[in-house]
């Protein structure tokens, strides 16, 4: 993703499948972001015992980045300040107010949904250690890649439910959907979840605007693997 003649790095989203954080940070590596710098980020949280690794798969015939998060004793219920005292840790500052931005999304989403203040709001799921290194780790790798502005296509919405620990919920998830407000979305035939709120979290931080392809060079191109297989399309 080059700096050409003074026009803007460019990120372009094609998430025909939806998106997540695990997949963003795993397209994000294989276009080039350096694996190091962006572990040296995560470990700026104070998350222990943890280990961010990428192996190569394939997914419907396509060479892609899988991220892998693994940790030896998740802690799975954190408050928001405790989240955000995490982040401001992580340097350079650039990192930490994006990730910060995706956390403040999230926080404010769970907050309405649930009927909690935010200042008495636990987050289950979405303050583990998973959720943080997605964060940070997406954020340092569009700081590593010098990225500027993210544009995207119409992000892919599945139906159905989807298991949560409020038990199960229609598809897209009711924070997800609030997170994606704004945004253009258009169905797809997959069922069940197919944007994540970290993903979709992660796109309101980055301010993405959405339409089809824009005109540009294109220098580099990635692809990061989600863990669910379909029949008919990548993840």
């Amino acid at each position: 993703l080059p700096k050409c003649r003074g026009f803007d790095v460019l990120l372009w989203l094609n998430p025909v499948s939806g998106i997540s954080g695990d997949m963003l940070l795993g397209a994000l590596v294989d276009l080039g972001a350096r694996l190091d710098d962006i572990r040296a980020a995560v470990s700026a949280t104070g998350i222990d015992g943890s280990s961010l690794e990428v192996e190569r798969v394939s997914v419907n015939g396509l060479n892609a980045a899988s991220v892998r998060v693994a940790v030896e004793e998740d802690t799975t219920v954190r408050t928001v300040a405790e989240v955000f005292e995490m982040i401001d840790r992580v340097t350079p500052r650039p990192v930490a107010e994006l990730a910060g931005r995706a956390m403040h999304a999230i926080a404010e989403v769970e907050s309405g949904v649930h009927g909690v203040p935010l200042d008495e709001l636990h987050l289950h799921e979405l303050g583990s250690d998973d959720t943080v290194v997605d964060l940070v780790g997406v954020a340092a790798a569009l700081h590593i890649l010098g990225v500027e502005q993210v544009l995207s296509t119409p992000v892919r919405l599945g139906s159905g439910v989807v298991n949560s620990q409020h038990g199960r919920l229609p598809a897209p998830a009711p924070a997800t959907l609030a997170l994606l407000e704004g945004m253009t979305v258009e169905s797809c035939s997959i069922s069940g979840e197919t944007v994540t709120p970290t993903g979709a979290a992660l796109l309101r931080a980055v301010g993405c605007r959405f339409g089809y392809t824009p005109s540009m060079v294109v220098h580099k191109r990635g692809y990061g693997a989600g863990t669910s297989r379909f029949r008919d399309v990548p993840n």
